[in-house]
């Protein structure tokens, strides 16, 4: 490991990190992780841009990690963009091709949807819900709202980390798709990150998955992080 890629990475990951997240923070969003684990998702009604039906079940075999949207949602559309970015990082370590991402638009009129698609373009497999209770029965919150399936279609977790939420999105992926609960996942990079705060150096990683994931990601990350910076940074003037 590089001795600069180390230290561009552990600030990254470790000082933005820690600071605001405490061992209460992860044990109530660890607890929110397992509601409804196991089970599957009510089904809706579901299209795509055709308007042909489509069925979540046409997908298993992957980890579907499916965000809900709304056109009048502006905390929405700002994750599209950290959407591109976390797919092209989960290129860099060859994990995209055992995840689907899935966007479905809720609660506002079909023709706002083809208009926004055509003007955001967002990655991943579109899809239109004209059930109005769709939140309600997936027992979710308010767009924007992610949820991880496993491979057999049943629910990992709901009101999962969004796309913006960069390290600890990626590891709870990563974790997903070699069997590693979300609830689970995010106690683990907890652990990890404090223990490098701790001592000031990646060296402190103790858990050997962890520590093989870390090693992947450092290059993706940097250049993220100049990504992050430019994008802020146009999106201030």
């Amino acid at each position: 490991m590089k001795p600069l890629l180390t230290i561009l990475f552990f600030s990254f990951c470790v000082n933005g990190y820690t600071q605001i997240i405490d061992s209460a923070f992860i044990a109530e969003r660890r607890k929110q992780y397992l509601v409804d684990t196991g089970t599957y998702l009510p089904e809706t009604s579901l299209v795509d841009r055709k308007d042909s039906p489509v069925s979540l079940d046409q997908f298993k075999g992957k980890v579907l990690y499916i965000g809900l949207w709304a056109t009048s949602c502006g905390a929405s559309i700002a994750k599209f963009p950290y959407q591109e970015q976390l797919l092209k990082r989960l290129k860099e370590i060859q994990a995209d091709s055992f995840i689907q991402f899935i966007n479905i638009h809720v609660e506002d009129p079909k023709q706002d949807w083809h208009r926004a698609l055509k003007k955001y373009n967002p990655i991943g497999i579109n899809l239109y819900c004209s059930d109005t209770s769709i939140l309600s029965k997936w027992n979710l919150e308010a767009p924007p709202a992610y949820i991880l399936l496993n491979q057999a279609g049943k629910v990992l977790a709901k009101n999962i980390h969004q796309p913006d939420e960069a390290g600890g999105i990626d590891y709870i992926l990563y974790c997903a798709i070699n069997g590693i609960h979300p609830a689970d996942a995010i106690v683990k990079e907890y652990e990890q990150a404090k223990l490098m705060e701790k001592h000031k150096t990646a060296a402190a990683i103790t858990d050997p998955g962890y520590a093989e994931w870390f090693n992947k990601t450092i290059r993706s990350f940097i250049e993220f992080q100049s990504w992050r910076t430019e994008h802020m940074k146009n999106n201030n003037r």
